[in-house]
Parts: C-alpha cells; structure tokens; sequence
C-alpha cells in the first residue's frame, strides 16, 4: 500500500520484496523509482499480524528511513520524525502484545534519498540488545551515548541498551587492555548513567560488556580531545620517535581531525578516539625493537615512498581470527578520481570511517584482512598509480602474513580502471577482481596548458585512450571477475558499462559473476558484503609478483618520476645562468608538490655521488655549460646552438628539449635532462610533469611564455 500515483498493487509489491531475499525491505527497488534526491517525498504503509499465545512485553527493533509512525491495534505507539539513512535497527521500542491476533502497522515516509525500512520482533530486552549490537558488526558495538567525555562527568549509554543495564556490568580498560575498574547502572531511569568504582582520570579507554556470552566493546577517552592529542604527542617528542611512519601519519591524522570544528558530531567523535587509540598503542610498543606487529583491529599507516621520501598513509584492517603464523588472504580497496582532489589523510576515503568498520567486520568473518591503499597522486592511470599500490603492498606484507596467492583487487566506480590497469601490468599476481558500478575509462590528467599543446598530436590521443579498459580484457582471461551494478549514482558506472564490459571480458574467455542488485543499505553495504565474501573464495595456483623490467625497454618522462628520482639543480655559469636553472627547478618543485601534496629530493650538481647514480633516477636541469652532470650522462645532447635527439638536429638559440634517455652506466636507472641552449631562453610551458610527461622527448622553440613545439616522440603503446 501506498500514496502516490502509477504505484503497482500491492500484489505484485508483495512477490518483488519476497524475492529481495534480504533483512531489508527496499520500497525505493520495489516501485522502480531511481536513486535521484530530487523526487517527491512519498509515504508507504506495511502491515503484518503477529499471534500470540499470551499477553506480555516484547521489543520491536526498527530502522527506517527519514520518520517512521508505529501503529499496534489501531494505536499509535512510536513516532520519529528525522532526516535519516537506513541503518539496522536505530531504533528500539517496546510493544505490549495482547494473546492472540495482534495488527503491526508501519509508516515509513521518504523525503529525499534511499527508501526503506528493516524491522525484527525480540522476545526480551536482552535479546534486543545482542541483536542491536550484532548487527552493527563486531567494530561497530555503540555502547555509549557518546565517545569523548569531560572529566568527572558520568558515562552515558545508548538508550537501546538500557533495559539490560541491570543484568550485566560493564569493565572499564585502558587502552593497553589492562582492566582499570567496573562501571555499574545507577538508574536505568536516570538515562542509564554509569558510575565507575573510580574516578577516571584524562585519557582513552575501552568499555565492555558481556551480554549472551558476547564480548561487546567501544573505545572513549576521558578529557577533549585536544588535550589528550597534545599529551600524547608531548609523549612521542619525549620518546624521540617522531620521524616514524606510523607515528607521523597518526600525527597527521589528529591534526586533520583538529581542524573541521563544525564536524565535531558523533562520526566524527568514532574517528577521533579511534586515532587517540592507535597513537597511545603505538606509544606503547615504542620500546620494541622493529617494526611493531600489528594487533588486531583497524589502523592508520604510513610509510615512506621510494620515489621522494614522502610519506603515504593506508588503512589497513588485520582480523582477530588469525592463528599463529596462519597466512591471511587481503582484500584491496582501490581509490577513486573524485574523492582524490586533497591528499588521502584529509580525503572522503578516510573520512569514511564508519563504512571501514563495517566492511571490516564483513571481512572478520572469513578471518580476511582488508587494505585501502591510498594514492600518491590524484590517480590518473600514470605509472606512479602502480607505483603506490605496489609500494604499500610490500609493506603490508613485511606487517601481517598475508597469503600472497589470495590477494583480491576491489574498484568501485574509476578504481575499477585501475584494477584492470593493475592486472594489465602484473597478469598473474592477483587471485581476483571485483566491480561496483564501475567506470572503464579513467581519462589521465595532462594540465589545461598539455592538452593545448599536445592536441593535435597523434601519439598524444593514442596516450590518453591507453586506459579505456576494454583493451585489456585479452589479459583478464585468467582473473575471476565479480561484476555488481547496485543502481548508478553520479559520477559512478551505468548499468550499460557494467554489461558491456562483462560481455566483453566474455568473449575473451573470462570467467565472470554478473549481480544487478537493489542498494537497500546506504554507501552500498550489501554489495561490498557480496564482494568481501567473493574475494575471500578466490586463489591463484601460480603467483608472479612483480616481474623486473627489462634493461632495453624505452620509458617517458612520467615512468622515470615514477621511480626514486633526484631533482639535479646546475650550479655553473653566470649569475644569470644559475638564477634561470634555479627557476626551472621551483617551477619543477611547485608543480610536484602541487599533484603530490608532498615534496621531491633536491640536489646541487657538485653534489651527487656515484651511490646515488646507482639508486636513483637523476633529473638534470641545465645545459653541458650549467650543469655538470649533462656532459657525462648526455654527452652530445647540446653542442653550440644544435640540440641532437636520438640522431636528429635541430638548431636555434631558442631551442628547449625535455629528454629521458638510459642512463649509459647502469642499464635500470633513467637520466631526464631538462635543459635549453640558453637557460634564460627556456620556453618548454609545461613543468607538471608527472602528468604531461607522456613523452620520451619534446623539443620547443620560440620565446619564452610562447613556446612552439618542434618534434615529440613517444614510447610505444
């Protein structure tokens, strides 16, 4: 039943949700309505009757989108009005049923957005509650009205769990686990305040409870959050181990969670306890030699690229059904373009945390552990995108013993492009690939001032269409493929992508799983629970993975930043010589900090050792007379007012070149040399080169601010 026009009768509503197969009822599925916040807000009623043998109390465990009315017998006994998404069970009410027929009626009234409702009938108040915290997952147990606390003031619980506060006590401990007191109910009537044996002094801590032979736990600290941030980071300087990976990004994090004031709501009180916890842990296995062994439990890394010293942060979920020396399978989240404008510490994907703890606890299940990987850069489908993901995944492994023939690559939207790019790359190192509403062409990210002079450059247009990953399906054959399309939102794939793609990768001989789902849980809940319980089946016979690259093979100028570079300032010359490189160089370093929030490792020509040429990729900037690396690892590339690359002249005193070229005295390492005839004269318009370098040489003429492009070539693709 339901208000509104051209609805389907109730009949034929009753067989879709039937087949739903699910713990939700999803009405926005059900009639057909797309996931569009701009429809009309509507109102449906469900009915059922409930027999019972007796009279008594029982407790109805609701979750509704927006408001919902309750009706028993014709009487109604609960109202929430609210803006909401659908959650299980938020809301607990107890209903006095009569013996024999009882009526239930629900009201559940859309406003805007998703459009459901989810409802469980529990005999006792204890019941209700396990089924509450249950359901919530084994990260998510709210025991608590709130996480932060003032000092002295009395710990509040969730109201949903008061009813049982006379059974069961609750154990407060530190954050090391050590118990530190028992917190018992003063009044249940009293909003379930607990009263601690003890006073609590500033700090974090962890509440249990022990219901129905389940351990259900929070954490939450005594004190604001800022003054136990500063006390704990006061701890780390007097430790001396501030430069840590883990600490730094932990570091970062509370200074990110420092500065969104108006966020401070109770997702955002999750997030902030859950860094204070996680520095406090790490603080106290400081005094471990090594790298620390991860508990279980969800966490915030870091750790420091190859490519320029810059620290990269993931999430990393290590399950607590993990035996002795037990190989693990992992589950990779891969990020998206639109989430990747500020860096991952500050982005959507950390800020997500509640969605972490809920795939977590998916994944807890089948003892999985789950990564999201981060991102070095706003991915593009650059090199330096397999770059990062290969980074991190290196050092999880040297963290937790994870089954390297069980390693899953999960892309919801662009991240899918960048799974099929990272199974391009390594065929056989990944045990599967999962879709959710994938988008298969992941456009790279040349700046305004690339495209405007590359666009009429056919290699450039053979460049940018290089990810459209239909070109890859040849190389999926051996990848089992899960495909779920949960209804399109924007800026995610359409249904027509998804079966394209699966048709596709068919016809190439791929073994594909195809779900076409309703979304009855908000950001897609029971399609990443489908995708986490397929990644965990999937494994490898054979596991290559990270083949070496071939001494002969011909790289651009983005594939050599994408490997441990040094930026190589020339100190010879005039003053005006020196102050035209050094320009090159801050414009170089500008563009770099700008696409990697993060700096790059500058030295002067006089400076660099021969260990280093060995180590790293050197980027020259200069010519034979500025700089005198040029001469050595480039000789012949400048001579008087000639430029010769790869056996061809051009001659000008205006002439600008951007070259990467082998080094001549170790086969794996790469020299680019930017560099003019005149330094004062360099005219090439593009220095973001991590995204416009999509070439192996570009030469320019004309003044500068009004470069000309003589001749680009390119590897090819």
């Amino acid at each position: 039943m339901a208000d509104g026009n051209g609805l389907p009768n109730p009949l034929r509503l009753r067989e879709r949700v039937r087949l739903l197969k699910a713990q939700v009822v999803d009405l926005q599925n059900a009639y057909r309505l797309p996931y569009d916040p701009d429809l009309l807000p509507a109102v449906a009623y469900s009915a059922c009757r409930i027999k019972c043998e007796s009279s008594g109390l029982a407790v109805l465990m609701l979750g509704a989108t927006d408001s919902v009315r309750v009706f028993l017998n014709g009487v109604c006994v609960y109202e929430k009005q609210a803006r909401r998404g659908l959650a299980l069970y938020n809301d607990t009410i107890p209903i006095s049923l009569t013996k024999g027929i009882n009526v239930l009626v629900l009201k559940v009234v859309r406003l805007r957005g998703a459009w459901g409702f989810t409802a469980r009938l529990e005999q006792s108040p204890a019941d209700a509650c396990a089924t509450s915290l249950a359901s919530e997952g084994l990260l998510r147990n709210r025991l608590l009205a709130k996480n932060i606390f003032l000092v002295g003031e009395p710990l509040g619980t969730l109201e949903r769990i008061s009813p049982v506060l006379g059974m069961s006590a609750f154990t407060v401990l530190n954050a090391s686990g050590q118990r530190v007191c028992s917190a018992s109910p003063r009044s249940v009537q009293g909003g379930g305040a607990l009263e601690p044996q003890l006073r609590l002094s500033a700090g974090v801590y962890i509440i249990e409870l022990c219901l129905n032979n389940q351990r259900y736990r929070e954490t939450f600290c005594i004190g604001s959050f800022e003054e136990n941030a500063a006390r704990l980071l006061e701890r780390t300087a007097s430790l001396r181990i501030t430069e840590n990976p883990d600490v730094l990004a932990i570091s970062r994090r509370l200074a990110a969670l420092s500065i969104p004031k108006k966020s401070q709501d109770r997702s955002w009180e999750v997030k902030a306890v859950h860094a204070l916890e996680e520095l406090d842990a790490l603080l106290e296995a400081s005094s471990s030699a090594g790298r620390r062994q991860l508990p279980a439990g969800l966490h915030f890394l870091g750790l420091k690229s190859r490519i320029d010293e810059s620290l990269q942060c993931y999430r990393l979920y290590v399950p607590e059904q993990r035996e002795a020396r037990k190989q693990i399978p992992l589950v990779v989240f891969l990020p998206t373009v639109a989430s990747a404008a500020r860096p991952f510490i500050e982005s959507a994907f950390v800020a997500a945390h509640q969605e972490a703890e809920k795939i977590s606890a998916f994944a807890e299940r089948d003892g999985a552990a789950v990564l999201w990987v981060g991102y070095h850069s706003q991915p593009s489908g650059a090199k330096i995108d397999l770059v990062h993901l290969d980074e991190v995944l290196q050092d999880v492994a040297k963290r937790v013993e994870i089954d390297i023939s069980r390693i899953v690559l999960i892309g919801s939207c662009s991240g899918g492009a960048l799974g099929t790019l990272a199974i391009a790359e390594w065929p056989q190192r990944f045990a599967g690939l999962a879709f959710l509403d994938p988008v298969f062409v992941l456009e790279k990210t040349p700046s305004d001032s690339g495209r405007a002079y590359f666009a009429d450059q056919a290699l450039f247009t053979e460049w940018l269409s290089d990810t459209d990953s239909s070109r890859f399906v040849q190389l999926l054959r051996d990848t089992p493929i899960l495909m779920i399309y949960d209804g399109a939102q924007p800026g995610h794939g359409s249904l027509k992508i998804a079966e394209g793609f699966t048709r596709l990768a068919r016809q190439a001989g791929a073994r594909v799983e195809f779900l076409n789902l309703p979304q009855p849980l908000a950001q897609h809940m029971d399609a990443w629970r489908r995708t986490v319980d397929w990644s965990v089946r999937q494994r490898r016979t054979t596991v290559i993975e990270a083949p070496k690259k071939s001494s002969d093979e011909r790289e651009c100028v983005m594939d050599a930043l994408s490997s441990p570079f040094l930026l190589v300032e020339g100190t010879s010359g005039t003053d005006i010589d020196r102050a035209a490189t050094q320009s090159v160089v801050r414009s170089f370093e500008s563009a770099w900090r700008e696409l990697t929030f993060g700096s790059c490792r500058i030295r002067k020509d006089i400076e660099i050792t021969e260990e280093e040429t060995r180590q790293f990729n050197l980027v020259l900037v200069g010519n034979e007379k500025t700089n005198c690396l040029i001469s050595r690892y480039a000789s012949g590339l400048f001579s008087g007012n000639t430029i010769t690359v790869s056996g061809r002249k051009w001659s000008s005193p205006q002439l600008t070149v951007q070259v990467c070229i082998e080094n001549p005295f170790v086969s794996q390492r790469r020299i680019v040399v930017l560099g003019a005839i005149d330094m004062v004269n360099y005219n090439a318009p593009i220095h973001s080169l991590l995204v416009d370098g999509w070439f192996t040489s570009a030469v320019w003429t004309g003044d500068p601010g009004q470069a000309e492009l003589v001749e680009v070539t390119a590897p090819e693709i």
